[in-house]
């Protein structure tokens, strides 16, 4: 573990690439097992969660082991001020959706838990949400905050760089079968979604929020396509949302450059005020 701490100090990013191959390989071998074991196809959803979950447990034992466990924003869930601010963006997030890939923005909240179908994608939506953030926006952006975090230009890499990894993630759906296209532009849009989350998870020095977005985001979307067309090009809908969640996504972030650095580190995020550059 003293080299997984000299790695995060002296290369952040080496280290966060590294993570992120020890999350996708037990994923992978989970999944694998999972599959053979109980006999369900590669695009079972459950089993790829299953495979996420056990991977990201790994990874949240490793940041325990490094003293980061609640450095990270998972063990406590945020003052009342942030969590105001995070409904009002889950808010819009979810009209700039139905906007997007429906050009409606009616819906029928019953259709919530109405369904099987709909109650299976609230849990995915749930799970998807622990998952991601947690290592984004949880062990990544950390790494990278306490290493680059006391300047301005620092916290807008750290944001910048965790996000850019979270899209360029997204790029394997062309391997599920999404067309070019619709992947790159998922990709923007879910590096804009980055670096919204991630200003929120430095707001308020919690990972919660972040978490809560996700679900509603993902589980409103898709739960309304349950009954209501999409439109045609997928890649267009990617585009609109990622240019209407762009401004607000900037403006947290210009929110979080008006702490002070240091202050912002000590008492957001309890980070580490002694660091290797």
């Amino acid at each position: 573990m003293k080299a997984f701490r000299r790695l995060a100090e002296r290369r952040p990013v080496g280290f966060a690439f590294l993570l992120l191959l020890i999350w996708v390989v037990i994923a992978g071998l989970v999944n694998g097992l999972v599959i053979t074991l109980f006999k369900t196809s590669l695009d079972n959803p459950i089993a790829l969660q299953a495979g996420n979950l056990i991977s990201t447990c790994v990874l949240l034992l490793m940041a325990q082991s490094l003293g980061w466990f609640h450095k990270i924003g998972i063990a406590k869930l945020g003052v009342p001020s942030i969590w105001l601010v995070t409904f009002a963006l889950a808010i819009y997030i979810v009209l700039v959706g139905f906007y997007a890939f429906f050009e409606d923005f009616t819906f029928a909240f019953g259709t919530l838990y109405a369904t099987q179908e709909s109650r299976n994608i609230l849990l995915q939506s749930l799970l998807a949400g622990f998952v991601e953030e947690t290592v984004f926006r949880g062990v990544l952006l950390y790494a990278f905050v306490r290493v680059w975090g006391k300047t301005r230009r620092g916290i807008i890499a750290s944001v910048m760089v965790q996000a850019a990894l979270f899209g360029v993630l997204h790029s394997l759906q062309i391997f599920a079968g999404v067309t070019t296209d619709a992947a790159m532009a998922n990709v923007l849009e879910t590096f804009i979604f980055g670096i919204l989350t991630g200003a929120v998870v430095l707001l308020g020095g919690t990972i919660w929020p972040a978490i809560f977005l996700h679900l509603v985001s993902n589980a409103f979307l898709l739960i309304k396509g349950l009954s209501s067309p999409w439109i045609d090009l997928a890649f267009i809908g990617y585009l609109r949302q990622a240019s209407m969640e762009s401004f607000v996504a900037l403006i947290c972030l210009w929110i979080v450059l008006k702490k002070k650095p240091a202050q912002h580190v000590s008492l957001k995020m309890n980070l580490e005020t002694s660091t290797s550059k």
